[in-house]
């Protein structure tokens, strides 16, 4: 990382997954251990999340001490925001989204998480002009902005 300079790390997928089922995750009551520290999937799912960005946090500021790694992560549970910037995930780019994506945010940062954002635009599907222009305009309040979207629905440049 050092001899590139690399600073930062987007950590995305970062919770376990099961692709082949509806809930693509494991059962919610399967069981894990977690250091003797037994718990089901409900739990464990984030818990996975938050480790793997606080180990990615403290591989980077390793290398980039005295400065401040910059770590992006969707995965998330109560203590995350010690390691990371988080975004919602995965959205759609549909009016009801852009709804969605300002009450999670809000939420979020009501919850610790002061660093956050959505993928504005919507990371699936293409809006149009009307939708993307006001997902700007409400996205440039949220403290982390970015607009992203799936390599596969076209350009989203503002």
């Amino acid at each position: 990382m050092s001899d590139i300079g690399v600073h930062a790390v987007w950590n995305d997928m970062n919770e376990p997954a099961v692709m082949e089922v509806p809930s693509k995750t494991a059962p919610l009551d399967t069981r894990h251990d977690y250091d003797g520290h037994p718990c089901t999937h409900r739990k464990a799912h984030n818990v996975y999340g938050m480790q793997m960005v606080r180990a990615t946090y403290e591989g980077v500021k390793k290398y980039v001490y005295p400065k401040r790694p910059f770590v992006i992560t969707r995965a998330a549970f109560a203590g995350t925001q010690r390691y990371s910037s988080t975004w919602t995930g995965d959205n759609v780019a549909t009016w009801e989204h852009l709804w969605i994506a300002n009450v999670q945010v809000q939420r979020m940062c009501m919850s610790g998480y002061s660093f956050v954002g959505s993928d504005i635009g919507g990371f699936a599907e293409q809006p149009n002009g009307e939708l993307f222009a006001r997902w700007i305009q409400l996205g440039v309040f949220h403290p982390f902005c970015r607009v992203h979207s799936s390599g596969d629905q076209g350009d989203q440049e503002p």
